[in-house]
């Protein structure tokens, strides 16, 4: 009898328990699994640091009614808009936050709030959503200048010549208008191909050893300046770069990297430029210089030549020697940034008239500069300098960079070296 009264009360206790444990696990199966991937999604947006998903976030949560905004995408101007980069929110605001709730709820409907964050599909959900406002536009950015754009860190500094500060990784830019042209797509593509081509231009002098010559790990700080003043220059003891021309950023962040002597402009400046300019880590100035080949090739320069304009004759007589060298400027792709210096410094060279390293320097205010043969351009030091790397290796040019002793290093005396250089122009 008592067997049966604890087999009993066991049974009854296993009932009890399952009961219990039954009713344990209900509110955790009455999330349907949609609704808990879609609570997941908007947790992650919340810790995004987008500002765009931060109003986008907002207003989808709050209901608020979306605005009709496809009279923002009537022409390819007025898409920068839809870039929804941090640069926007500064210059238009209001459009921006528009912008941001509507393309926000498109997404989020059509794919999915777990999409917002999928960068690498963000210029085709951009597309789709011009096409659904009526637009004829297509966005114009590719998705590796999405994804690198998209994680800038825009802030208002107190510094009232330079208000805005963008941040991106190891490098930060200054600015003293983010419309410098009453343009963003300037801006937006002077960040992308900077900054990737210095990522790129790192890359190189680490994989050749020369890190041991520069400091690779610093921050980069750009102040862009755009002045009347045409002269970009290194601070050598804070590191800062003032930068007055898109394509000469490059060449100074060599200099702010460790290429600070001056006893010898046409090397140490040869250097940056080649770095900087002839081995195509910057495309968008590889862009201008294709922009030139083309104009020269229409005889656009072919008026101011006729009136003796420099400038005008320089481009048409680069161009010239750029094709007898067999040089192309169909894409990109095709063109050679290395033969256009060589290029432009003959045709220097050819029309016996050019800006010297000495002159720069003393319209800069340098002009305590010690310069030895400094009777050439900055593309002719770049072009020379390619030469002696090519002839003596990267390993002696830098040697004579370090120790100024470049006879002793490289063997030759600098008139041999100059002629040398010359002949093979």
């Amino acid at each position: 009898m008592k067997k049966l009264q604890v087999s009993v009360f066991i049974f009854s206790l296993v009932i009890l328990l399952t009961s219990c444990s039954s009713k344990s696990q209900v509110p955790q199966t009455e999330i349907k699994p949609a609704e808990k991937t879609k609570e997941d999604a908007f947790s992650m947006l919340r810790s995004s640091g987008e500002t765009w998903i931060y109003y986008g976030l907002k207003a989808y949560e709050e209901k608020v009614a979306p605005q009709d905004v496809s009279a923002y995408f009537k022409n390819s101007a007025d898409v920068g808009l839809l870039t929804l980069y941090e640069t926007v929110f500064v210059t238009d605001p209001d459009k921006a936050i528009a912008v941001s709730e509507d393309f926000f709820r498109y997404v989020v409907e059509n794919h999915g709030a777990d999409e917002i964050l999928n960068k690498e599909k963000r210029v085709e959900y951009k597309n789709e959503y011009l096409r659904s406002l009526g637009s004829q536009i297509a966005y114009p950015q590719t998705t590796e200048v999405e994804t690198l754009l998209s994680s800038m860190v825009l802030t208002k500094n107190t510094d009232k010549d330079f208000p805005y500060k963008i941040t991106l990784d190891s490098c930060v830019y200054y600015f003293k208008d983010l419309m410098p042209n009453g343009n963003i797509s300037p801006t937006h593509g002077f960040l992308y191909y900077n900054t990737r081509g210095l990522y790129n231009l790192i890359k190189t002098l680490d994989e050749n050893g020369l890190n041991k010559y520069f400091d690779t790990a610093k921050e980069f700080q750009y102040y862009m300046t755009f002045s009347n003043s045409t002269l970009s220059k290194t601070d050598f003891n804070s590191g800062k770069m003032y930068i007055n021309d898109f394509s000469a950023a490059l060449h100074e962040s060599l200099h702010a990297m460790g290429i600070k002597n001056k006893e010898n402009l046409w090397l140490s400046e040869g250097i940056c430029e080649y770095f900087g300019k002839a081995l195509g880590f910057q495309q968008q100035t590889d862009a201008a210089y294709i922009q030139i080949l083309l104009m020269a090739e229409k005889g656009t320069y072919n008026e101011l030549a006729e009136n003796g304009n420099k400038q005008a004759l320089r481009y048409i007589k680069t161009a010239e020697i750029y094709k007898q060298k067999g040089g192309r400027y169909d894409s990109l792709e095709s063109f050679s940034p290395l033969v256009f210096m060589d290029s432009f410094a003959k045709a220097e060279l050819d029309l016996n008239f050019y800006s010297t390293i000495k002159e720069t320097y003393i319209v800069g205010g340098d002009d305590q500069t010690e310069y030895i043969d400094g009777d050439m351009s900055y593309s002719q030091a770049g072009s020379l300098v390619a030469h002696l790397i090519d002839t003596y290796g990267l390993e002696k040019v830098f040697q004579a960079y370090e120790t100024q002793d470049i006879t002793g290093c490289l063997g030759k005396d600098l008139d041999t070296l100059k002629l040398e250089w010359i002949s093979t122009l």
